[in-house]
């Protein structure tokens, strides 16, 4: 087996435990620590008899991770509510929409500084604001076409509760936030690296001049000095 945070290899020979046995046949529980990551996998098989290999084969966890990780300039709590809503999204799509209304609330709250209300008033406001480009302005205004919040109110007023979603609503949300954390968290933050690797290339480049000129000044005091003697 494979680990499926780090793709190393786990141990050869996990533990397994028998767990139940029914019409399908004998279920077990085999769980493995990746030495690599020591990050635990745990994987349900089922035979119908004990030498058979196995028919069934679920992964309970980990999870492999749908998209690609998030830069780590991406914090929390978004980055928790973002791979939850990724984690989910197969067994329940509903959910994961939940997790990313309410990662997306949060976000606008917090960096583009929207007075708390119902999400569409936010998402409007954001909007009103041309704070953001238009590639971003026009993805995030498509949310409420997409989540068809006309027709569940429970989105727009909750939008951490489970509600019935659109055709490739969920996928769309987890869009939207990766184009998000990328303008208000990614973006600033680099921007804010790369300012500062330039005034210390500047310094460091001016350091010499400087020593010169320090260098110069203690001369010509020398010689005024001796100049008076």
């Amino acid at each position: 087996m494979k680990c499926p945070y780090c793709s190393n290899n786990l141990q050869p020979d996990p533990h397994t435990q028998r767990h139940v046995q029914d019409k399908i046949g004998v279920w077990d529980i085999h769980s493995g620590v990746c030495f690599s990551c020591n990050r635990t996998m745990i994987l349900l098989t089922t035979t119908k008899t004990e030498t058979e290999v196995p028919r069934i084969e679920i992964q309970a966890w980990g999870k492999e991770l749908p998209r690609s990780e998030l830069p780590p300039e991406v914090i929390e709590p978004y980055l928790s509510d973002f791979y939850e809503a990724c984690f989910v999204l197969v067994d329940s799509p509903r959910a994961s929409a939940a997790l990313s209304r309410h990662c997306l609330q949060a976000l606008l709250r917090d960096r583009a500084d929207v007075k708390p209300g119902d999400l569409s008033d936010e998402i409007n406001r954001v909007l009103a604001s041309k704070a953001l480009p238009p590639e971003f302005a026009s993805s995030l205004a498509a949310t409420l076409d997409v989540g068809n919040f006309a027709a569940n109110p429970v989105k727009n007023s909750h939008p951490g509760l489970i509600a019935a979603v659109e055709p490739g609503e969920a996928e769309y949300l987890l869009d939207v936030l990766e184009a998000l954390f990328n303008f208000y968290l990614v973006r600033p933050a680099r921007f804010k690296e790369q300012s500062h690797a330039l005034e210390e290339d500047a310094v460091a480049t001016d350091a010499p001049s400087q020593a010169r000129a320090r260098l110069m000044k203690r001369i010509v005091t020398y010689l005024s000095a001796a100049s008076r003697d």
